[in-house]
Protein backbone atom coordinates (compact mmCIF):
# COMPACT_ATOMS: atom_id res chain seq x y z
CA UNK A 1 0.00 0.00 0.00
CA UNK A 2 0.90 3.46 -0.74
CA UNK A 3 1.09 6.69 2.00
CA UNK A 4 -1.93 8.99 2.00
CA UNK A 5 -0.14 11.09 5.12
CA UNK A 6 3.50 10.88 5.52
CA UNK A 7 4.78 13.04 8.40
CA UNK A 8 8.55 13.35 8.91
CA UNK A 9 10.14 15.00 12.47
CA UNK A 10 6.75 17.62 11.65
CA UNK A 11 6.07 20.23 14.24
CA UNK A 12 3.18 22.76 14.14
CA UNK A 13 2.64 26.05 15.75
CA UNK A 14 -0.54 28.07 15.68
CA UNK A 15 -0.76 31.41 17.68
CA UNK A 16 2.39 30.85 19.33
CA UNK A 17 1.20 27.47 20.55
CA UNK A 18 2.41 24.50 20.00
CA UNK A 19 0.70 21.85 18.12
CA UNK A 20 2.21 19.07 17.98
CA UNK A 21 6.23 18.36 18.01
CA UNK A 22 8.45 15.99 15.94
CA UNK A 23 5.86 13.70 14.91
CA UNK A 24 6.68 10.84 12.75
CA UNK A 25 3.29 8.80 11.57
CA UNK A 26 2.15 7.18 7.86
CA UNK A 27 -0.63 7.00 7.51
CA UNK A 28 -1.51 4.58 4.06
CA UNK A 29 -4.06 4.47 1.77
CA UNK A 30 -7.56 3.33 3.01
CA UNK A 31 -7.17 4.30 6.90
CA UNK A 32 -9.02 4.86 9.16
CA UNK A 33 -8.27 7.39 11.36
CA UNK A 34 -9.95 8.72 14.53
CA UNK A 35 -8.13 11.49 16.50
CA UNK A 36 -9.74 12.58 19.96
CA UNK A 37 -8.95 15.02 22.51
CA UNK A 38 -10.10 17.83 25.10
CA UNK A 39 -10.44 21.14 23.51
CA UNK A 40 -8.60 23.54 22.35
CA UNK A 41 -5.58 20.83 22.40
CA UNK A 42 -4.77 21.34 18.22
CA UNK A 43 -7.40 18.97 16.37
CA UNK A 44 -8.44 21.68 13.89
CA UNK A 45 -5.43 22.91 13.44
CA UNK A 46 -3.89 19.87 12.61
CA UNK A 47 -6.94 19.34 9.95
CA UNK A 48 -6.36 22.81 8.64
CA UNK A 49 -2.24 22.06 8.19
CA UNK A 50 -3.13 18.68 6.38
CA UNK A 51 -5.79 21.28 4.46
CA UNK A 52 -2.81 23.18 3.43
CA UNK A 53 -3.90 26.51 5.37
CA UNK A 54 -1.07 28.31 6.92
CA UNK A 55 0.50 27.17 9.90
CA UNK A 56 3.65 27.60 11.06
CA UNK A 57 5.28 23.81 9.98
CA UNK A 58 8.72 22.29 10.32
CA UNK A 59 9.14 18.88 8.76
CA UNK A 60 8.61 17.02 6.14
CA UNK A 61 4.92 16.60 5.57
CA UNK A 62 3.67 14.67 2.12
CA UNK A 63 -0.35 14.24 1.51
CA UNK A 64 -1.49 12.27 -1.62
CA UNK A 65 2.29 12.28 -3.20
CA UNK A 66 2.13 16.08 -2.42
CA UNK A 67 4.94 17.76 -0.57
CA UNK A 68 3.32 20.61 1.83
CA UNK A 69 6.86 21.23 3.34
CA UNK A 70 8.22 22.73 1.31
CA UNK A 71 5.47 23.23 -1.00
CA UNK A 72 5.73 21.24 -4.59
CA UNK A 73 3.21 21.69 -6.89
CA UNK A 74 -0.28 23.02 -7.00
CA UNK A 75 -2.04 23.68 -3.44
CA UNK A 76 -5.04 23.72 -5.21
CA UNK A 77 -4.84 20.84 -7.10
CA UNK A 78 -4.46 18.92 -4.17
CA UNK A 79 -7.23 20.43 -2.08
CA UNK A 80 -9.64 18.97 -5.34
CA UNK A 81 -8.95 15.44 -4.03
CA UNK A 82 -9.41 16.45 -0.17
CA UNK A 83 -12.96 16.33 1.27
CA UNK A 84 -12.55 18.82 4.21
CA UNK A 85 -15.40 19.20 6.76
CA UNK A 86 -14.71 22.31 8.94
CA UNK A 87 -16.42 25.40 10.47
CA UNK A 88 -13.37 26.87 8.06
CA UNK A 89 -15.50 26.11 5.02
CA UNK A 90 -19.07 26.90 5.94
CA UNK A 91 -21.77 26.87 3.45
CA UNK A 92 -22.68 29.84 1.48
CA UNK A 93 -26.13 30.87 3.62
CA UNK A 94 -27.87 33.13 0.81
CA UNK A 95 -27.79 30.55 -1.63
CA UNK A 96 -29.68 27.41 -1.72
CA UNK A 97 -28.72 23.43 -1.46
CA UNK A 98 -28.18 22.66 -4.78
CA UNK A 99 -26.06 25.89 -5.71
CA UNK A 100 -23.67 24.77 -2.78
CA UNK A 101 -23.38 21.46 -4.53
CA UNK A 102 -23.24 22.71 -8.04
CA UNK A 103 -20.20 25.43 -6.97
CA UNK A 104 -18.57 22.12 -5.04
CA UNK A 105 -18.88 20.68 -8.24
CA UNK A 106 -17.29 22.93 -10.29
CA UNK A 107 -14.45 23.52 -8.16
CA UNK A 108 -13.66 20.61 -8.44
CA UNK A 109 -13.88 20.11 -12.18
CA UNK A 110 -17.01 17.59 -11.23
CA UNK A 111 -19.52 19.06 -13.44
CA UNK A 112 -22.61 16.78 -13.97
CA UNK A 113 -26.37 16.81 -14.08
CA UNK A 114 -27.31 16.78 -10.11
CA UNK A 115 -30.47 15.08 -10.96
CA UNK A 116 -29.12 11.86 -12.92
CA UNK A 117 -25.90 11.18 -10.63
CA UNK A 118 -27.10 8.02 -8.90
CA UNK A 119 -24.05 8.07 -5.90
CA UNK A 120 -25.06 11.78 -4.96
CA UNK A 121 -28.81 11.31 -5.12
CA UNK A 122 -28.35 7.88 -3.06
CA UNK A 123 -26.70 9.91 -0.61
CA UNK A 124 -29.72 12.35 -0.23
CA UNK A 125 -31.68 9.76 0.09
CA UNK A 126 -29.91 8.40 3.13
CA UNK A 127 -29.78 11.82 4.65
CA UNK A 128 -33.50 12.86 3.96
CA UNK A 129 -32.21 15.80 1.95
CA UNK A 130 -33.34 15.67 -1.23
CA UNK A 131 -36.84 17.80 -0.87
CA UNK A 132 -34.25 20.60 0.70
CA UNK A 133 -32.35 21.34 -2.74
CA UNK A 134 -34.09 24.50 -3.51
CA UNK A 135 -34.20 25.61 0.05
CA UNK A 136 -31.40 28.72 0.80
CA UNK A 137 -28.55 27.28 2.95
CA UNK A 138 -29.76 30.43 6.07
CA UNK A 139 -33.13 29.00 6.59
CA UNK A 140 -32.18 25.23 7.16
CA UNK A 141 -31.35 24.04 10.79
CA UNK A 142 -27.97 23.10 13.03
CA UNK A 143 -28.25 19.97 12.33
CA UNK A 144 -29.16 20.07 8.52
CA UNK A 145 -26.54 22.42 7.81
CA UNK A 146 -24.02 19.62 9.47
CA UNK A 147 -25.46 16.95 6.97
CA UNK A 148 -25.85 19.61 3.97
CA UNK A 149 -22.21 20.23 4.31
CA UNK A 150 -21.18 16.59 4.84
CA UNK A 151 -23.02 16.21 0.94
CA UNK A 152 -21.09 18.67 0.11
CA UNK A 153 -18.10 17.02 0.75
CA UNK A 154 -19.19 13.57 -0.43
CA UNK A 155 -19.97 14.85 -3.88
CA UNK A 156 -16.27 15.43 -5.34
CA UNK A 157 -15.47 11.71 -4.22
CA UNK A 158 -12.34 12.56 -2.23
CA UNK A 159 -9.68 10.57 -1.45
CA UNK A 160 -9.30 11.83 1.46
CA UNK A 161 -11.48 12.80 3.75
CA UNK A 162 -10.55 15.45 7.01
CA UNK A 163 -13.78 15.48 9.43
CA UNK A 164 -13.21 18.16 11.93
CA UNK A 165 -16.16 17.38 14.72
CA UNK A 166 -18.54 16.40 12.33
CA UNK A 167 -21.02 14.90 15.21
CA UNK A 168 -20.50 18.21 17.42
CA UNK A 169 -24.60 19.28 16.42
CA UNK A 170 -25.88 15.71 15.30
CA UNK A 171 -28.39 13.82 17.59
CA UNK A 172 -27.55 9.79 18.41
CA UNK A 173 -29.85 9.16 15.25
CA UNK A 174 -28.18 11.23 12.61
CA UNK A 175 -24.39 10.65 14.36
CA UNK A 176 -24.88 7.10 13.58
CA UNK A 177 -26.67 7.43 10.07
CA UNK A 178 -23.82 9.43 9.31
CA UNK A 179 -20.91 6.83 10.55
CA UNK A 180 -22.60 4.49 8.16
CA UNK A 181 -22.64 6.16 5.01
CA UNK A 182 -19.21 7.23 6.03
CA UNK A 183 -18.13 3.84 6.24
CA UNK A 184 -19.98 2.89 3.06
CA UNK A 185 -17.75 5.21 1.13
CA UNK A 186 -14.95 4.15 3.02
CA UNK A 187 -14.94 0.78 2.04
CA UNK A 188 -16.41 1.47 -1.92
CA UNK A 189 -13.89 3.97 -2.23
CA UNK A 190 -10.54 2.98 -0.62
CA UNK A 191 -10.59 6.22 0.62
CA UNK A 192 -9.09 7.69 3.37
CA UNK A 193 -11.10 9.33 6.52
CA UNK A 194 -9.37 11.14 9.18
CA UNK A 195 -11.80 12.24 12.11
CA UNK A 196 -11.05 14.62 14.94
CA UNK A 197 -13.68 14.16 17.96
CA UNK A 198 -13.97 14.69 21.57
CA UNK A 199 -14.48 11.00 22.29
CA UNK A 200 -14.58 7.81 20.15
CA UNK A 201 -17.43 7.16 17.50
CA UNK A 202 -20.06 4.29 17.61
CA UNK A 203 -19.89 1.37 15.57
CA UNK A 204 -16.90 2.64 13.98
CA UNK A 205 -14.97 0.02 11.32
CA UNK A 206 -13.20 -2.41 12.44
CA UNK A 207 -9.33 -1.90 12.17
CA UNK A 208 -9.16 1.48 12.67
CA UNK A 209 -7.26 3.34 14.34
CA UNK A 210 -7.47 5.95 17.60
CA UNK A 211 -5.25 8.05 18.37
CA UNK A 212 -5.11 10.64 21.95
CA UNK A 213 -3.74 14.30 21.17
CA UNK A 214 -2.22 16.08 23.95
CA UNK A 215 1.30 17.16 24.95
CA UNK A 216 1.88 18.29 21.43
CA UNK A 217 1.80 15.06 20.34
CA UNK A 218 -0.59 11.86 18.79
CA UNK A 219 -0.68 9.12 21.31
CA UNK A 220 -1.89 5.65 19.73
CA UNK A 221 -4.20 4.23 22.27
CA UNK A 222 -5.94 1.21 20.07
CA UNK A 223 -6.73 -0.90 17.52
CA UNK A 224 -10.36 -1.98 16.89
Amino acid sequence: MNSSIYFSNVSIDYNQNSIVKDLNLDIQEGSWIEIIGSNNVGKSSLLNTLYGLSHNLTGGLKILGYDLNPLTGNIQELRRKIGFFSDALPLIENKTFRANLSLALTSSNNIFDLESDAFLNSILDKLHLKHKLLEVIENFSSSDKTLSKLVRLLSIKPKLLLLDCPFRTLDKINSELVVELLKKYHTSEKATIIITSDAITTNGPDGRMIYLMENQSLKHINKL
